[in-house]
């Protein structure tokens, strides 16, 4: 589009996601720091210099661009829909949304909610970044440390402001996986032809988790939809005792 952009970005990044950044022309600008760090080194450079502030994240004075980003996730709903009506007919009975500052499942939650809708929605989060789930808990927005998780897309440590709401109203249940629990369900699905990382393979980590614990009935007629967000990347394999 040949507009120059500056991304700040926190020092767990890995370097390949860095490089793709600037593949595509991109300054790329690392944090010592967590990706709360980073916005707030992104807002001081906007300040300083002027450019646009452009955020998927929302605080107080800061809520039209990162609206409009959730407003974009709508093609994506669209498709799942186009795509049950052909499978199968019906609306999803749940879905799967993962978690970094909650815009994602806050588009999720707007889409398949309310309106005299059936519809489940679950949220995913990795146990480094609880963020959602601890402001559930406290009935507010409560930012959290974070710490260091192969789910580097879902590593925020504070919900969008414009998430709130909705997440608060409209979530069925929150759900915390590891990274042990993330790689398992990125081997599965290696194994079963989808090529997903470790963020895109949270929701079926935290499906089985559900199923485990009993939250969910059984019902063989259920159309659970999973919303994979991540492609394929490498990572450092976690450790954990046997």
């Amino acid at each position: 589009m040949g507009i120059e952009a500056t991304i700040f970005v926190p020092k767990t990044m890995d370097e390949a996601t860095r490089e793709k950044l600037r593949s595509e022309g991109a300054t790329v600008n690392v944090v010592n720091g967590s990706y709360d760090d980073s916005i707030a080194a992104t807002m001081k450079e906007s300040e300083s210099s002027g450019a646009m502030l452009v955020m998927d994240t929302s605080w107080e004075g800061y809520s039209q661009i990162p609206r409009w980003v959730v407003d974009g996730y709508a093609t994506m709903h669209t498709e799942v829909d186009r795509q049950l009506k052909e499978t199968c007919g019906k609306r999803p009975t749940l879905c799967i949304a993962s978690v970094g500052v909650g815009s994602w499942a806050q588009s999720v939650v707007s889409h398949y909610t309310g309106h005299g809708s059936d519809t489940k929605v679950v949220t995913v989060e990795s146990e480094a970044a609880p963020c959602l789930m601890e402001s559930l808990h406290n009935g507010e927005i409560v930012p959290v440390e974070t710490g260091s998780t192969i789910m580097d897309g879902m590593n925020c440590g504070t919900v969008s402001t414009n998430c709130w709401p909705s997440l608060k109203s409209g979530v069925y249940a929150s759900v915390i996986v590891n990274d042990h629990e993330a790689h398992h369900n990125v081997l599965y699905l290696q194994d079963h032809g989808v090529n997903a990382g470790p963020c895109g393979a949270a929701p079926l980590a935290a499906l089985r988790k559900l199923h485990e614990r009993g939250v969910l009935q059984e019902d063989p007629d259920a159309v659970v939809v999973l919303f994979s967000t991540e492609g394929h990347r490498d990572y450092i394999l976690p450790t954990w005792e046997d």
